[in-house]
């Protein structure tokens, strides 16, 4: 956000306990502020001090299942993406071959990401 020629950037807080995550959104972890021309950093923590500061709970998939397996990339697959879609062109990464699959959910945001309507 931008306030009084200042940017400003922070993540919500959270605290995790196993696979258990709460998320506080009343308040931010430190995060990052600067004039509008990139100069003058600062940090900072924000806390909302009206409105709802109910703290939103959900679990995180275990990755353990996902620590023995490798990524391959499938050129079917990469055929797949680029004929439903013309925004971006998936393509081949040879930086990613033999990294694990938890490596490789991790990368593509974890539980929270999905890709509905697509099956690899």
């Amino acid at each position: 956000m931008i306030i009084n020629d200042r940017k400003y950037f922070a993540f919500s807080d959270y605290k995790q306990v196993g696979t258990k995550v709460t998320s506080i959104c009343n308040q931010t972890s430190a995060g990052w502020s600067h004039d509008v021309l990139g100069n003058n950093w600062a940090c900072y923590v924000g806390h909302r001090l009206t409105g709802n500061h109910t703290e939103k709970v959900h679990y995180i998939e275990d990755t353990e299942a996902l620590s023995n397996g490798v990524f391959t990339q499938r050129p079917e697959a990469i055929d797949k993406i680029n004929s439903i879609q013309s925004l971006w062109t998936a393509q081949h990464y040879p930086e990613f071959e033999g990294k694990s699959l938890n490596e490789m959910y991790l990368m593509k945001g974890g539980p929270n990401s999905r890709i509905f309507g697509f099956e690899f």
